[in-house]
């Protein structure tokens, strides 16, 4: 049989490597193994929430229904993203609805046994605190920094953070125009004038071709 090809790890957000391997390392034994098929949903908004998740292999796609009704999408999440703690340790509802864009392999925390774990190692406790620093810090990015570009920028912005895998260019990162425009708060016409644009020019016509779904 010949490799099995696997999918590239596209995220808008993962952990920074030395805090992977840190987490990796004080978790031994409290993560339980899951695996989860393509189109299946993880959770849904608004359910209970009593554990998190550490993605070892896949894509996932957190999104969440706007006041009007329109789905919006969150994160793309891959290879190293933990998501879902700060639901899970506040005891409080889900916030978005997780869906697997491709096979998943993760690792599942009870936020109990993680909680008690803090309690005898208070350096687990400080690395949960800078992974959720980690991650505040590229909410701040979005809200700060991109929210403030003009739409060509916030676009150059988002692909620059979706490395592209040449050995596999087959793979498309599952981005519509639609929720290009949800994530970076712009309309779809203005996505799709902005692609068109970019995909004119020289430098860039690979990276947004290899990265983005038509429509």
């Amino acid at each position: 049989m010949g490799e099995r090809r696997r999918p590239a790890t596209h995220a808008t957000w993962t952990m920074p490597a030395p805090l992977l391997r840190e987490w990796g390392a004080l978790t031994g034994g409290l993560g339980a193994p899951c695996r989860l098929a393509a189109g299946a949903v993880l959770f849904r908004r608004d359910e209970p929430s009593d554990g998190f998740f550490l993605i070892e292999d896949g894509l996932a796609k957190a999104s969440a229904v706007a006041a009007s009704g329109a789905e919006r999408l969150v994160e793309i999440m891959g290879a190293g993203c933990l998501f879902g703690e700060g639901t899970a340790l506040e005891g409080s509802p889900r916030l978005v609805t997780v869906e697997a864009l491709s096979p998943l392999t993760l690792r599942h925390y009870r936020a109990a046994a993680v909680t008690a774990a803090m309690a005898t190692d208070a350096r687990l406790g400080l690395c949960l605190i800078r992974i959720i620093a980690s991650k505040q810090r590229s909410l701040a990015h979005r809200l700060i920094e991109v929210s403030a570009l003009p739409p060509r920028e916030r676009l150059l912005d988002l692909l620059n953070r979706l490395p592209v895998e040449a050995r596999n260019p087959a793979v498309r990162l599952p981005l519509t125009h639609e929720e290009m425009a949800s994530y970076l708060g712009l309309s779809r016409i203005t996505v799709t004038r902005t692609l068109a644009a970019l995909r004119r020019g020289p430098v860039l016509a690979a990276r947004v071709q290899d990265t983005l779904k038509p429509g």
